[in-house]
């Protein structure tokens, strides 16, 4: 004979066990989450495709990483990344370049563009970098993993870790193959 409060914590307990395997289920099969690319008009004939992600350096501080192409009314256009740390927890080196190197060891540089962000051009933000991966674009492989090096003024630079999903998103947004949220 089974006492009753045996049966109740058997299927409570069972019953617990099937919603946090459905959970789980769930949250394994469920698509990843899309990043939002934004295009904005920034002058008649200039517009801008961006796409913004959060990324973590070595020490678990967040950072900004935009992704974007201007397209300027003479045809021209540039890709850029802007890389924006919380103010106070470093300082970008704005005469060095930032080093993308592979998970393959291949490195690559792309040369700073700060200048076309700071009114103030003798003491820019400190935590606000801009790089232009126009160059870089074309040997960046979208299924492999990159590493963002970031100069500072202190001894170690700010490593970044990219994702091949967000990889592929920045290769969209440079060659404009994509949906554009208003």
């Amino acid at each position: 004979m089974k006492s009753p409060i045996r049966e109740f914590f058997f299927w409570s307990l069972l019953s617990t066990w099937v919603m946090v395997i459905s959970l789980g289920l769930g949250v394994l099969m469920s698509s990843p989450a899309r990043a939002e690319i934004r295009q904005l008009e920034e002058a008649p004939g200039q517009s801008v495709i961006q796409s913004r992600q959060l990324l973590q350096d070595q020490h678990g501080n967040r950072w900004q990483a935009i992704a974007f192409q201007r397209s300027y009314p003479n045809g021209q256009t540039s890709f850029d990344l802007r890389l924006v740390g919380f103010p106070g927890i470093t300082n970008i080196d704005h005469s060095q370049p930032l080093m993308l190197t592979n998970s393959l060891g291949a490195n690559l540089t792309a040369h700073a563009n700060d200048q076309a962000i700071f009114t103030d051009k003798i003491h820019p933000e400190p935590n606000v970098g801009q790089y232009d991966l126009q160059a870089v674009f074309p040997q960046m492989q979208a299924e492999i993993p990159l590493k963002l090096s970031i100069p500072t003024l202190q001894d170690e630079s700010v490593r970044l870790s990219v994702s091949p999903l967000i990889i592929q998103e920045w290769k969209a947004v440079a060659s404009s193959e994509l949906q554009i949220k208003k």
